[in-house]
């Protein structure tokens, strides 16, 4: 059974270890953690005298790169097993505890910073390239690891509404608002930069973004740090974004970049990036992702309002014209509908010219498998690479983050003739 039909009975009151054990197991198949963690924890807290949801709560913190939560939970599964009497699973989770003693602890950021190296940061989104905001030179780095112009600003990553508000000259109460209803999550805010933000973050703007990422390690690394960090996409200027440690790795050497796994990123596209006018008391979406308008609209204060475009013109990260491309050219066809999608598909199948790039039909879904799966068609000998979308995908506000993302990164763009 999928874990969403999973999901709709827990919902309709079936609810038990056995129901969540089988979501959690079936979102962990997919790769989709986060979902996986919650309903693993769900279960071990329903039957904590169970042994199985522990052995997959452990490998699903794993999958997240939470290497001491993942311990902690077979641990307490090696426990449970023995009491049970049940020497299969005490000896499987034994083998994993070992094979987890192995690896290497989560390095301290300041030792690497301190040799004048960027950390890769795995956050929600997409992997950042990570350095200190009190040190130019490695943020100067990171502009030049990149081949990023310097007039492009930096995204400002924080571990706390305190940390945000630091960087600020002015915290009005719709950042309040926002922040407590998004962070951490994939939500960036532009607001007035506080002295504490240089010119070199900011591609000499009077404003800054700011975000609070929403993964444990990148929380525990800000921690660490003890100061926000700026991380862009750990990625070449332009190109793909990276969602898995090994894309990182793949971009930039080893001498350079400290690459920390993380896990596969599980929302997959950039954040939301809304710019905060105190003054006029507006919210302008810069760049879509997965959190809606009317979502952010909903929490805004009563005598704020969405406007579509930002007055000022300042540049924001995301905008550029040409962004998060493949290294071969992808066209983007509009479709009518989903039989028509599949008709294509399947002619597409047959083209070796032309290598397609199917996306879930779920929109949260296709964020997260969007740059894998362009990832995966560049390792094809076809010529082209096509997306198929719908026309009612196309208007749909829940795929404007997605639709953003393929449009920056099509070389063409197909629609039919009304």
């Amino acid at each position: 059974m999928n874990p969403e039909a999973i999901e709709r009975m827990i919902e309709q009151g079936r609810d038990s270890y056995e129901a969540r054990l089988a979501a959690g197991q079936a979102w962990l198949k997919r790769g989709e953690i986060g979902q996986a963690v919650v309903h693993l924890e769900r279960a071990s807290e329903q039957e904590p005298g169970k042994t199985m949801a522990w052995q997959s709560l452990g490998e699903a913190y794993l999958a997240r790169g939470q290497v001491d939560e993942a311990g902690a939970a077979w641990d307490r599964g090696i426990e449970v097993a023995a009491a049970n009497g049940d020497s299969q699973a005490e000896k499987v989770m034994r083998v994993f505890r070992k094979r987890l003693d192995k690896r290497a602890p989560l390095p301290d950021p300041r030792a690497v910073f301190a040799v004048g190296r960027l950390l890769a940061l795995p956050t929600e989104t997409v992997y950042g390239l990570a350095a200190p905001i009190n040190r130019t030179e490695l943020i100067e780095r990171v502009f030049s690891l990149k081949g990023r112009p310097m007039d492009h600003p930096l995204i400002v990553h924080v571990g706390s509404v305190e940390q945000a508000r630091s960087c600020v000259s002015d915290w009005p109460d719709a950042a309040q608002a926002l922040s407590r209803a998004f962070w951490p999550g994939p939500l960036t805010l532009v607001l007035p930069r506080s002295e504490r933000i240089s010119l070199a973050i900011t591609g000499g703007q009077s404003t800054v973004a700011l975000r609070m990422p929403d993964h444990p390690l990148a929380l525990r690394l800000l921690e660490a740090a003890g100061v926000p960090m700026v991380a862009p996409s750990a990625n070449r200027f332009t190109r793909l974004s990276p969602t898995r440690a090994d894309d990182v790795a793949a971009a930039f050497s080893s001498r350079d970049v400290e690459v920390i796994d993380g896990g596969p990123c599980q929302v997959g596209i950039e954040s939301t990036i809304v710019a905060l006018d105190p003054q006029q008391q507006t919210a302008s979406v810069l760049r879509p992702g997965m959190i809606p308008v009317d979502e952010i609209a909903a929490v805004l204060p009563p005598d704020w309002r969405i406007e579509e475009k930002a007055k000022n013109g300042g540049r924001s990260p995301g905008q550029m014209a040409v962004h998060y491309r493949p290294e071969r050219p992808l066209r983007v066809e509009i479709l009518s509908d989903g039989a028509a999608r599949d008709t294509r598909l399947d002619a597409l199948r047959a083209s070796p010219d032309q290598q397609p790039v199917d996306l879930p039909a779920a929109a949260d879904q296709a964020a997260r498998a969007l740059y894998a799966a362009l990832r995966q068609g560049e390792q094809s000998e076809a010529g082209e690479l096509v997306v198929l979308l719908t026309r009612a995908e196309l208007g749909d506000p829940a795929w404007a983050g997605i639709v953003n993302r393929l449009n920056k990164a099509a070389s063409s763009w197909i629609e039919p003739v009304s």
